[in-house]
């Protein structure tokens, strides 16, 4: 019985100190660092600061924090900034994109970006909000 704690707790201390200490762990989202790093802001960026862009650690606190569906554009602006693109590659049917950093997922990983699209109706109101890859 003793074993079976032993074995439970030591995994449960290792699964903690890897979340913690793994290098791409979330962000609590913060507007104005949001903001800063926008895709303009890495246009001319060294890998090293395209590798740790902080929206896409960010994203999932963004989304989970706030109803980005249901918005009107201009509170999404308030909150985030002018959107990084509009209504085009690779998204032409969204009309505010957000560059949220490169695509870290597979062995091939950085060739991609990740992006946060948003589709809105004829009013500016947000019907669609989502992670999305390209």
């Amino acid at each position: 019985m003793r074993l079976a704690v032993l074995v439970v707790a030591s995994s449960v201390a290792v699964g903690a100190i890897w979340y913690l200490f793994r290098a791409d762990h979330g962000l609590f989202f913060d507007p104005a660092v949001w903001k800063r790093d926008n895709a303009a802001a890495f246009r001319h960026a060294s890998y090293d600061q395209i590798y740790n862009a902080t929206r896409d650690r960010m994203v999932d606190d963004l989304l989970r924090r706030h109803r980005i569906a249901g918005m009107a554009r201009s509170e999404v602006t308030a909150l985030l900034g002018e959107p990084d693109y509009s209504r085009t590659r690779p998204f032409p049917e969204c009309d505010m994109i957000y560059w949220l950093g490169p695509d870290h997922r597979g062995s091939w990983g950085h060739l991609d970006s990740l992006w946060l699209a948003m589709q809105c109706d004829t009013n500016g109101t947000v019907l669609q909000c989502a992670k999305r890859y390209d």
